[in-house]
């Protein structure tokens, strides 16, 4: 029943934006396509990737080549997948042998991203909903509560053994990766002549910590209802922020998906066995 109102939910919200995108007026559109800084985009979106696969290279002690081949490969699989679920696959490719260890370093690879977005999410709906003291520790309890939650029902169910470095640096490298996606959305809104504050990052990363909800195929609609919603931060018409998110769900997500796919088709020996990765979620779960 709940796959059936996710997949309602999913639906609605790719409605909502063909809706909204069936309803956009070009002429209001003022981007400034001859000055459009593609390079700093490209290379700020390509540095949020490799910073995640290199989380591979020092889980799995891969090589730098074959961890980012590795990670864009689970990248396109998720691209395709509902709630990213194919990112898993990945696993096929670190190991010739497939062991529940290695499973459960891919979860925590996974759990650290995610951790780390929801943090910067939290932190940015305090600045910018204007909430008073008492709300604000409220939700720094609420939050504490969700990483005490974390690691003692799932992190610890895990026993993953690593060392501390390794776990540090895996986690300074999901910080480092958002700070890119940072840098490549302001050059995509930066090409709109608008004036960029503190709080349009904040945004962004609420941008994407909405896309992890499963509620939307690859951000497709969740990912515009928080931009129109800060419509008023943003200071753009609706027309141009439909279209800067739209650049930024093909630069961050199409392209780099698309190299997935290329490194996949290279490889067509692997063979994945779903049966598998749904036995080892079970025993975690």
């Amino acid at each position: 029943m709940f796959k059936n109102i996710s997949l309602v939910i999913k639906i609605l919200f790719l409605c909502y934006f063909l809706l909204i995108l069936s309803n956009i007026e070009i002429s209001k559109i003022k981007i400034n396509i001859i000055n459009i800084e593609l390079v700093y985009i490209l290379l700020s979106f390509s540095f949020f990737h490799y910073l995640r696969s290199i989380k591979l290279k020092i889980f799995f002690n891969l090589k730098l080549y074959n961890s980012i081949k590795i990670y864009l490969i689970g990248f396109f699989f998720g691209f395709i997948t509902p709630g990213r679920v194919g990112d898993f696959i990945k696993i096929f490719y670190v190991r010739k042998k497939i062991n529940f260890k290695d499973f459960k370093k891919i979860v925590y690879e996974k759990i650290i991203d995610v951790y780390w977005i929801l943090m910067f999410s939290c932190i940015s709906i305090i600045f910018l909903f204007n909430l008073n003291i008492y709300n604000q520790i409220i939700s720094l309890i609420f939050f504490v509560f969700l990483t005490v939650l974390l690691h003692k029902f799932i992190i610890s169910k895990l026993e993953i053994k690593l060392k501390l470095y390794e776990i540090f640096k895996a986690n300074i490298l999901s910080i480092l990766s958002l700070f890119f996606y940072l840098i490549g959305c302001f050059f995509i809104f930066k090409n709109f002549d608008i004036k960029i504050g503190p709080e349009i990052f904040m945004v962004f990363i609420l941008a994407l910590g909405v896309t992890l909800v499963p509620i939307s195929f690859n951000g497709l609609g969740s990912r515009e209802a928080v931009f129109l919603f800060f419509i008023n931060i943003i200071n753009l018409n609706k027309e141009e922020i439909i279209i800067a998110s739209f650049l930024i769900f093909i630069f961050i997500n199409v392209l780099f998906s698309i190299c997935g796919y290329f490194f996949y088709t290279t490889n067509p020996n692997i063979k994945i066995d779903k049966k598998l990765i749904l036995k080892f979620s079970r025993k975690i779960i």
